[in-house]
This record gives C-alpha cells, structure tokens and sequence, in this order.
C-alpha cells in the first residue's frame, strides 16, 4: 500500500514458503516472486500497475519487518488459519479435519458472545442501532 503496487495476496500457496514445522517463512524471494506473479496476471489495474524488482521489494520488507507493528492488525485470519492448517497436518497427521475451512468453523464455534462483547465492533454497532432506531443488527440481550 505505500507503495501503490496494488500486490495481489490472495490464493497464497503457503506450502512453497513456509515451513510446516516452525511456521516460518523460509524464502523471502519466493514469497515475493509469487506475489508478484499473481499480481502482474491479475485482470484489475494491468495498465496502470507499477512493478518493483524482487531485491527492492525485499530489502523493503525487510525494512518493514523491523518496524514495530501489532501483528494480529496486519494478519489476515483466512491467511493465519491456513498457515495453521500447515502446521496442524505437520504435527498430528493428514487428515481432513485440518483442513483451513474446517479449522475456521471450529474457531468460529469457539468464540464466544462474551468474547464480542468486549470488542469495539460491538460498541460501534450498539452506538449506530441507538443513532439508527428502529434498527437492530445485534440480537443478543441488552443490559
């Protein structure tokens, strides 16, 4: 984004770049050349979209990576349950009870309403349904 390179990070092979037993990225250059590949075959922005050699982009990240960032506000949770995925078929076998959709149907079981209580979303959404009466977007029971 600070760029404007409007890199494509969707569909990530993530078994060409990480390791299944640490959860590391074990090849930067890799990473880099598939992104950017799926974003030079991308149908949005061809004409207009700006390209950066693969060593410019990774001294880049690099750079990035030695900034401090909240890790859990730049992760994407599709993108972290298949990596979790990974990790998961590494640990305890090939099943299919590890595959990503399955896993995020079960950490979507596990979340409890408490849980978003406690978030601003929910705040922010109470806030609008009292600006925005009769609107109720939120079912659960108020105190």
């Amino acid at each position: 984004m600070r760029e404007d390179l409007s890199l494509k990070f969707e569909d990530l092979s993530f078994e060409k770049f990480i390791d299944k037993e640490t959860l590391v990225i074990t090849d930067i250059l890799k990473l880099i050349r598939i992104i950017q590949s799926k974003t030079r075959n991308s149908d949005t922005n061809k004409s207009t979209q700006r390209y950066l050699e693969d060593s410019d982009i990774h001294d880049k990240v690099i750079k990035l990576c030695n900034e401090t960032h909240d890790l859990w506000h730049i992760c994407c949770g599709h993108d972290l349950t298949h990596i979790l995925s990974l990790g998961l078929r590494k640990a305890i076998g090939s099943t299919n009870k590890t595959e990503p959709d399955f896993l995020e149907s079960c950490l979507r079981l596990a979340y409890e309403p408490a849980y978003f209580s406690n978030t601003r979303l929910y705040a922010d959404i109470q806030n609008w349904e009292k600006v925005n009466i009769p609107f109720v977007i939120l079912t659960t029971q108020r105190s």
